[in-house]
């Protein structure tokens, strides 16, 4: 909107925030590019002989 050069009135900028806050409460997130936030999690799959304990990792880009 800066870059458009339009002015937003207070009530504007308000509804706007609180918009942001809801997808914020709601687990949403904006981030500045992808890879800039993420989740990871690593599940014991189990044990195969000769080779040992197997690991799952996941990496989620949120």
């Amino acid at each position: 909107m800066a870059q458009e050069g339009i002015v937003l009135t207070e009530a504007q900028m308000m509804a706007l925030e609180r918009k942001k806050e809801q997808r914020e409460a709601h687990g949403e997130i904006e981030t500045e590019h992808p890879g800039y936030l993420g989740s990871q999690d690593t599940y014991y799959v189990g044990n195969i002989k000769g080779v040992g304990r197997i690991y799952q990792q996941t990496f989620i880009d949120n």
